[in-house]
């Protein structure tokens, strides 16, 4: 997993992989990840190219889990930045709305099952 973490985020794998190393690279892969979401225009045919992109993205962040609804909601600070996410990634397209009806709990996962 350590290897997998590096070659995501562009490291070198070397004989010293302390936690502090490892530590330093799951930061690189969760920035990857809110940088690699792009934006949402809100138009149907771009959803499935947005949908999957971001199911693949946060699935390799390791926040998959919140946007499934048989899975009891463990990580609410998870679910809030989420929410921010998406509030971000739709903020100029005409989806903007439905994320923002969500906006009181900023309930990430409620915006994305809407």
């Amino acid at each position: 997993m350590d290897f997998f973490i590096k070659w995501f985020s562009g490291g070198q794998e070397d004989e010293d992989n302390d936690a502090e190393s490892v530590k330093e690279s799951s930061k690189a892969v969760t920035f990857k990840a809110v940088h690699d979401f792009g934006k949402f225009d809100g138009k149907p045919e771009h959803w499935y190219t947005f949908k999957n992109k971001t199911i693949s993205t946060l699935g390799v962040a390791g926040f998959s889990s919140i946007l499934d609804k048989a899975i009891h909601m463990r990580d609410q600070e998870g679910n809030h930045c989420i929410y921010y996410l998406f509030d971000g990634t739709t903020n100029d397209g005409s989806a903007s709305h439905i994320v923002k009806q969500h906006k009181n709990e900023r309930d990430g996962r409620a915006a994305w099952h809407h």
